[in-house]
This record gives C-alpha cells, structure tokens and sequence, in this order.
C-alpha cells in the first residue's frame, strides 16, 4: 500500500473513531439487514470463545453440503468466506482443539475443491497461508507432541488436492530436531506399508517420500535427503534426473558440504539446458564456498552472458573485479547489436547502462519484429523512455505498430487503445523534425485513414 492511501486509510479510520460506537453499531446493523457478510461478520465479532467454536463447526458443515458449484469469477468471494470462516479461530486458546478444527477444515477440501474452478488460486491460497499459520500455530503450542504427529500423518494420508503439505514443509516450526526425527522414522514405516496392488500406490509412496524430503531439507541432513529422493525416483520405477541431482546437491550446499555437492552437479550431463539457470545459480555458490575463483567467474560469465541484465553484470563485476567493467560493456554491448533477433532483455540491459541512442539503433533496425498484438506491454515499456529521453521518431514508429495491430484485426474491443496510440501520434509529431526515410505523420495518417475508412466506431472514438 503507497504512504498515500496509507494516509488516507488512516484519516477515514479516524473519522470513524470520531462518529462514537453507537452510531457505527447502528449503521452495521442497518447494513446486516441486506448484506449476509456483513451480519456473519458482526455474529463473530460478538459471539464468545465457546459460540465461535460451535459456529465454526455448523458454518463448515453447512459449506461442505453444498452443492452450487463456485466458478472462477466467484472465487474471490468464496475464499472471503473461508478466511471469515476461519477467523472465528482467532480466539481459540486450546491448541488441541484449535488443531482439530483446522484439521477438520483441512478434511473438508475434497468437498470444497470439488465444486470450485480455482484456475485463479484465490481458494488455494487460503490453504497455502490462512489455514498453515493456523495449523502451525496450534501444532506448536501443543504439548503432546506426538499427537500432533499421528495427527500430521493422518492428514497426509488423503491429501488427493496437495493442500496439505504445508505440515512439512514447515513441520521445523512447530517441532524441535529430535522430535522431526521421530516424525521421519514414522513416515518410513508408512511408506513400507503402502500396499503396491492398491489403486494409486505410486503416488501415495511418493507422497510419503515427498514429506520426508521436506523433512530433510529442514534439518538439512543431507544423507537423509539423498535416501528420500531415491526412494522417491524408486517408486515411480524411475532414474535419478537433472532435478533430483540438483537438489540433492542444493542439500548438501546448505549442510556445508559444498565438495559433495559439486560432485552431484558434476553428474549432470554438459550439454544437459534443463534447470540450467537453477543450475548455474547453484554453481555459483558452490565456487564461491570452495575458493574456487576461476570455476565462479566462468559460471558469472556464463549466466550474464545467457541473461544480460544490470543484475548479472553487477554479480560478475563483483566477481571478476571492475577494472575492464568499460571494455566489457563495449564489447557486449557490439554483441548485442550485431545479433538480428530482437531480444527485449538485451534491448533493457542497453537501457539500464544508459546506451540510448545504441538502443534507438537496435529498434531501428528491428521494427519488423515487433508484434504489435502480443508484445505491446514491452513496446509501451521502450516508447515511454525514448521520449523521455527526446527520441521522438522511433517512439512515433513503435505507436503506429501498435495501432496498425488494433486497426488490421478490425476488433471493435481494442478500439479505445487504437484511439489512444493515434492521438499520441497525433501529439508526437509536432517533435519529430526528421523523418528520415518513414512516412510524415499526415501522410501517415492519410494512409490509415483510406485504408480503414470503413472502421466507423474507430473514426467516431477518435
């Protein structure tokens, strides 16, 4: 939130503060009267510690017989309700019962996700962050910690929806090492008990598997970790990849163990793309532990080089020293130019070292790649600093392959945004006092203007 609206927010708080508690009482309940939320808002706010269980019990009941099914539109709406529904928690001060209540929550999502498009995660990410906090919360101030165990496992076991996994990920938060250790010994004896003929025995063994690794990364026993991931390739009857060496690897990096954990990296096939900027990453870091300083500055190179930006330059400066930094840039910077394709991180990387007339070069002799229907964000993005910076004409050139996109698809929708980009063209050309060898503007526009005469409702926006 900017200081602005911060501001705001503040000073209409405080004239509300002002209106006294009666007439604000008054006005929610006028408001209650019409508004459902509104009236379940006020029912919590009211209801003591012991209603707010008894309510939270008979609103998830009611939630889970539902039958209307929630499209993606009214996603944003349901996931109000459930994080309402799930405040009625905050004054729950038995973390037992606290932790029976979100896990009878957590059991609900089969009936929950069954009848909602969530393409939009506005219903996942309740799970993800309300309904975790909740559980972690509850979990640590338990006292018996192995129930909170059974009761994680338990959980696990049917976690079809993947809403569920929180519990490992951040299991170190609500128990201490020994404990997690006891946690993983159990988790081994359930995945050896999975029965193979059972329908979806696979994924099920790879569930267990996957909470053993989350497991391991937080005590960052590395052994561990490597003993889990192979399990976890083993059941689904397959080899170890490029995924699975990267990871054990970033384990054993973050146990301290930066040898081992080149050697993993150095599994990897030389010519293998997949994860290579992960990859590289990882490298780097491993370098960097080791000393190795020719290794580092190799691998620098190889991610600047892959991504030119003012990130990866600053990093391979930092590694490399900055003595040739003018050479360097020059020298990229001829690369850049001399390559045909447009390339939209190149064109910023020429932005942020300040080379703007090498960047009004680059567009000049690339105006043909850009799409006017699919890159338009980026295009927009250019235009504003080349005319901040007086560059009138390519800015003027980048606007009509943006209009002449809107105008050729002849789709009345994109018309404003057309109407938009002419009148900045219109602005524009006052400033242009070279053309070179492109259409002046009213030529220009005398030119669109017979070719889409027939587009009247442009014509009548403009």
């Amino acid at each position: 939130m900017t200081e602005k609206k911060i501001a705001t927010t503040d000073k209409k708080r405080n004239q509300l503060i002002e209106l006294g508690a009666e007439v604000l009482a008054d006005t929610l309940l006028e408001l209650s009267s019409s508004d459902k939320m509104i009236k379940d808002v006020i029912k919590r706010l009211i209801s003591s510690p012991d209603e707010k269980v008894k309510l939270f019990k008979t609103k998830l009941s009611q939630i889970k017989r539902r039958t209307s099914f929630v499209d993606w539109n009214e996603g944003r709406a349901f996931a109000y309700e459930l994080r309402e529904l799930l405040s009625l928690l905050n004054d729950v001060k038995n973390p037992d019962t606290g932790l029976e209540l979100v896990g009878q929550f957590l059991e609900a999502d089969k009936s929950i996700f069954e009848r909602c498009d969530d393409s939009n995660g506005e219903i996942g990410s309740v799970y993800g962050y309300e309904v975790a906090n909740f559980f972690v919360n509850f979990a640590n101030r338990c006292a018996d910690k192995q129930k909170v165990i059974d009761y994680t496992i338990h959980l696990n076991q049917n976690d079809g929806y993947c809403v569920r996994r929180f519990a490992f990920d951040r299991a170190n938060e609500y128990l201490d090492e020994s404990t997690l250790r006891v946690l993983v010994d159990q988790l081994w004896n359930q995945l050896e008990t999975v029965d193979p003929n059972k329908q979806y025995a696979e994924y099920t063994k790879q569930r267990w598997c996957s909470a053993i690794k989350a497991i391991a990364k937080q005590l960052k026993d590395a052994p561990l970790f490597e003993q889990a991931i192979a399990a976890y390739y083993d059941c689904g009857d397959m080899s170890l990849s490029t995924a699975g060496y990267t990871e054990i690897a970033e384990v054993y990096f973050e146990s301290g163990e930066p040898q081992i954990a080149l050697s993993w990296m150095n599994r990897i096939g030389k010519n293998e793309s997949y994860l290579l900027c992960e990859r590289n990453a990882l490298l780097l870091k491993i370098y960097g532990e080791l000393g190795d300083s020719e290794s580092q500055a190799k691998i620098a190179w190889d991610i600047f080089k892959s991504n030119r930006t003012k990130e990866t330059f600053d990093q391979l400066l930092g590694i490399i020293g900055s003595d040739d930094e003018d050479e360097i840039l020059a020298n990229e910077v001829s690369i850049i130019m001399s390559e045909p394709k447009l390339s939209n991180v190149d064109a910023k990387f020429l932005l942020s070292e300040g080379y703007i007339d090498e960047l009004e070069n680059y567009f000049f002799a690339r105006l043909d790649q850009i799409d006017g229907k699919y890159n338009y964000d980026t295009a927009l993005f250019f235009v504003s600093h080349f005319e901040a910076k007086g560059k009138y004409l390519i800015s003027s050139l980048i606007h009509r392959i943006l209009l002449d996109s809107i105008l050729e698809r002849a789709n009345s929708k994109y018309y404003g945004y057309g109407v938009k980009y002419l009148k900045k063209l219109d602005q524009l050309a006052s400033s242009v006092s070279d053309w070179k060898t492109y259409l002046p503007h009213q030529d220009y526009f005398q030119q669109i203007k017979k070719e889409h005469e027939r587009k009247r409702s442009f014509w009548s926006a403009y």
